[in-house]
């Protein structure tokens, strides 16, 4: 629509400039600046800390014992059984180094966790956080490197334990004919999809605390027996290939601290969050 010249006064104090009385130019520039305006606003809204529910419809069942064995369970895994002879290869001895430096860096992780899921202990864990903090592009960002964290863990475990389970059996039954690991792997994953359909309380805590408890008499038994079979010589050097492997190996062995994660994913089902969860971020850890 055209407008006459002697029509177009001057902005007054109600539209600031900003509306499309000041010119065709404007009004045709308006369409897009709305979208934009619009897409930015989208993408920076932050979720209110006081929007979080009291009320949630997940029934709230896990206790302090439970969430201490849901992080050692996530930690106490493939980090440990399959990582450490990854790391090995190209630091030797000085592999403990490697773990030191990632166990260093993520008890500040794990202080930041407890900070948070305290404040709001709803599920969702770093995206929701970066959802309260940073606005809903930078939640979605971290949510997807989450789902690919997750992924990839749970793909190494899987993977892991169906090779174990097939030498296990293949040396406790030399005959038997077994399918292939990727075939385990998938019948795995099928089994504990259908025990945790079963629900928190039937399903994870008591396969959760079995599992737990059978890792870490695992693990004791490898240090007790370990011990017998040391070589002195075996430690010398202590740094083969120099500090670079060490450091750059740090980044790994950090996959063997993830439990702080897991524990703040089931804060809307611990039954006091404010009081559990970060006490046992620091027990965990």
């Amino acid at each position: 629509v055209d407008v006459h010249p002697s029509q177009q006064s001057t902005p007054t104090a109600s539209c600031n400039g900003h509306c499309s009385c000041h010119g065709s130019a404007m009004s045709l520039d308006e369409p897009g600046q709305s979208c934009w305006r619009l897409s930015v606003a989208l993408a920076l809204r932050k979720r209110p800390v006081d929007a979080r529910s009291s009320t949630t419809a997940l029934q709230r069942r896990l206790t302090a014992l439970d969430l201490t064995l849901i992080g050692v369970g996530a930690s106490v895994g493939a980090g440990i059984f399959v990582i450490t002879g990854v790391v090995a290869q190209p630091t030797g001895p000085a592999v403990c180094f490697s773990f030191l430096l990632a166990g260093i860096s993520s008890i500040f992780s794990a202080l930041c966790y407890a900070e948070l899921s305290a404040r709001i202990p709803v599920s969702g864990s770093v995206y929701l956080y970066a959802f309260v903090a940073f606005g809903e592009f930078v939640a979605l960002l971290i949510g997807l490197n989450v789902l690919v964290d997750y992924h990839v863990g749970a793909a190494l475990n899987i993977a892991s334990c169906a090779l174990y389970l097939q030498k296990t059996l293949l040396l406790m039954f030399p005959h038997i004919e077994l399918p292939s690991t990727q075939v385990i792997s998938i019948l795995l994953v099928l089994l504990l999809t259908c025990i945790l359909s079963f629900g928190v309380e039937s399903g994870l805590k008591r396969v959760n605390g079995l599992l737990v408890f059978g890792k870490v008499g695992i693990v004791l038994l490898v240090i007790i027996v370990g011990c017998t079979k040391v070589d002195a010589a075996n430690l010398s050097p202590v740094f083969p290939h120099g500090v670079g492997p060490v450091l750059s190996m740090s980044a790994i062995c950090s996959f063997s601290f993830i439990g702080f994660g897991t524990i703040t994913n089931a804060a809307e089902e611990c039954i006091d969050p404010h009081r559990d969860l970060p006490g046992h971020h620091r027990w965990v850890h």
